[in-house]
């Protein structure tokens, strides 16, 4: 799996947490895990994921802040978040 570059996996019934094994995938470019019933909080491990230029999480049930670390996702060109429970404050979007 170390090649794996795309995975989707949104509009399932997927539950639990975000794997941190997941921040092992470093060749990955794009991650769907929207419309599940995924929870728990936005994992600084997901900044591994350096070459990731799509993340989708939203419509889970996702608590918690972005991690300051997710900063260093340089090629990141899509976030969806939309539809979770997040709070604090938006300024770590500045430095992505």
């Amino acid at each position: 799996l170390s090649k794996l570059k795309h995975i989707a996996l949104n509009h399932n019934a997927l539950t639990g947490v975000i794997p941190e094994d997941l921040s092992a995938l470093t060749a990955l470019t794009y991650l769907a895990l929207h419309y599940n019933e995924i929870q728990g909080t936005l994992s600084p491990s997901i900044s591994k994921l350096t070459d990731l230029e799509v993340l989708g999480l939203g419509d889970n049930s996702l608590i918690g802040t972005i991690p300051a670390e997710w900063a260093e996702l340089s090629k990141l060109i899509t976030l969806g978040l939309d539809n979770n429970s997040l709070d604090g404050a938006l300024d770590i979007l500045e430095s992505m």
